[in-house]
């Protein structure tokens, strides 16, 4: 048999099923990791539009980058026309972000589950430690009961997450949270939507070329 574990109105590390959290908490969790997964899926197109649209920074002696102007990447594409009856050599320089398709994502939509057994109600707390020492010195002031709450008593829901139906005897101690994410494309970003633009007015022609490009090796 489990030992239940005393009640202290402290958050304490361990088993999801032992360890009391405030209702609060336990809906806090998961959606801050999906605002994590928001600013690493940000990070990530970010980096993408780097490396695909500019070439790699140099660093200096201490490996810190140089402050440089970027130039963005281009991409060389030869053809022949012909005038007058002669053929003409001729390239045409398109930067790199024109040529390839860039779909920024983001998560549309986002649900989750769980079970939660309420053991304990305490009082409900809404203010900075900081900000406590400075209403406790008003004698009128009551920490526990701001002017802005419509319950007279508010109240925190304080328990355990219940762990689900076990089917082997070692999985008594899971305690298990159902989240369905949807990745969907979001519209384009009007800086990045403009920089687009300026990039593809950006191509340019040029010739007639007299000699064809080496080959690199």
């Amino acid at each position: 048999m489990e030992e239940e574990r005393e009640y202290t109105g402290k958050f304490e590390p361990g088993y999801a099923a032992q360890n009391p959290v405030s209702l609060s908490q336990a809906l806090l969790a998961p959606l801050d990791a999906i605002f994590k997964a928001q600013i690493h899926a940000a990070r990530s197109f970010l980096s993408l539009l780097l490396q695909i649209g500019y070439p790699h920074q140099p660093l200096d002696e201490e490996g810190r980058p140089k402050i440089e102007e970027g130039t963005p990447r281009s991409q060389e594409f030869f053809y022949e026309l012909e005038v007058n009856g002669k053929k003409e050599r001729r390239k045409v320089s398109i930067p790199a972000l024109a040529l390839v398709p860039v779909a920024p994502l983001a998560v549309e939509e986002a649900s989750f589950s769980f079970e939660m057994r309420a053991e304990w109600v305490d009082y409900h707390g809404q203010m900075q430690d900081s900000q406590k020492d400075q209403v406790s010195k008003d004698a009128r002031a009551d920490t526990r009961k701001r002017p802005w709450f419509l319950v007279s008593d508010p109240i925190s829901i304080r328990g355990t997450l219940a762990p689900s139906r076990p089917r082997e005897p070692q999985t008594s101690q899971a305690s298990t949270i159902q989240i369905q994410i949807k990745i969907a494309r979001v519209s384009m970003p009007a800086g990045l939507d403009r920089l687009l633009t300026s990039l593809t007015q950006a191509c340019a022609v040029s010739g007639p070329l007299t000699e064809k490009p080496e080959k690199k090796e």
